[in-house]
């Protein structure tokens, strides 16, 4: 299955998803589409895990970790996402 976006999150964009995932505060589903994006970070700072192992270890299924979509605000041409 071919990626439809490739996450590279800046310091800042990973920051901020540390900070709501180590506050616990959010939305179960937020939290978990948070672990998701700082694994599947292909950026300098990030792991770069695959889809499937995103999906085995958040419980999710492979299409879900392989589709998360820009945030509010973000086209896929700009910011951390870009078409694959």
């Amino acid at each position: 299955m071919k990626k439809k976006y490739i996450v590279e999150l800046t310091s800042e964009e990973r920051s901020e998803l540390e900070a709501m995932v180590k506050k616990g505060k959010a939305a179960a589903y937020k939290i978990k589409h948070a672990h998701v994006l700082l694994n599947a970070d292909q950026g300098p700072e990030g792991p770069g895990w695959k889809d499937a192992e995103i999906a085995k270890t958040f419980h999710c299924h492979v299409t879900t970790s392989g589709k998360r979509s820009p945030p509010s605000g973000r086209t896929r041409s700009g910011g951390c996402y870009r078409t694959g």
